[in-house]
């Protein structure tokens, strides 16, 4: 995951508990750090404001818990995503706006998706490298209120879903932006 997310020009930072993970992957060309435990001193610097997401993919789904509540109670991290073992911690990361993703039912619907809908996901597995999927905040006051139709996107570019506050909105061409939507393209990688 980080290698991938450093390929789209993330700069991303590894920490573990775990002190023999830590020494294995020492010399990989990553950066990363030990943490004797999950604390908010721990965290700190290696989480900072500036940071746009965490993702917690500890082998304990306390250590993953608490790891999303720092980022979220005491730096502000917009976008948490935790990988859990059971569902026993579900509904206290939902509270804190965290994404869930365990292991077996994401991999049951990924091979659904594959049998009912191929092409989307080469797309989105990055199988096609000539097409890519980004989500982009909108910040541009110049793009709010203007309808779908009338922005003008390379022709190869698709408005896939825009996220605004808890809601998703299918696009269509009257659809509009505004600020702080999350959008979805899917489009050819330059």
């Amino acid at each position: 995951l980080a290698r991938q997310l450093k390929a789209h020009g993330w700069k991303v930072k590894l920490a573990d508990t775990d002190r023999t993970h830590v020494d294995r992957m020492n010399d990989n060309g990553l950066e990363i750090h030990w943490l004797p435990e999950i604390t908010s001193g721990q965290l700190d610097g290696l989480i900072t404001s500036g940071t746009d997401a965490v993702v917690a993919m500890l082998h304990d789904d306390e250590e993953n818990f608490q790891a999303c509540q720092i980022a979220s109670e005491s730096f502000g991290v917009p976008r948490l995503i935790a990988r859990l073992q059971d569902n026993a911690r579900d509904e206290s990361l939902a509270e804190i706006g965290v994404m869930v993703v365990h292991p077996a039912a994401a991999l049951v619907s990924l091979l659904d998706q594959s049998v009912r809908a191929p092409d989307a996901i080469a797309s989105l597995l990055q199988s096609d490298p000539n097409f890519d999927t980004v989500q982009i905040t909108i910040t541009d006051h110049d793009l709010v209120d203007i309808p779908l139709r009338d922005i003008r996107f390379p022709t190869d570019v698709l408005v896939i879903r825009i996220k605004r506050g808890s809601h998703s909105i299918e696009p269509h061409g009257y659809s509009t932006f505004h600020l702080d939507d999350e959008v979805l393209l899917m489009g050819n990688s330059d």
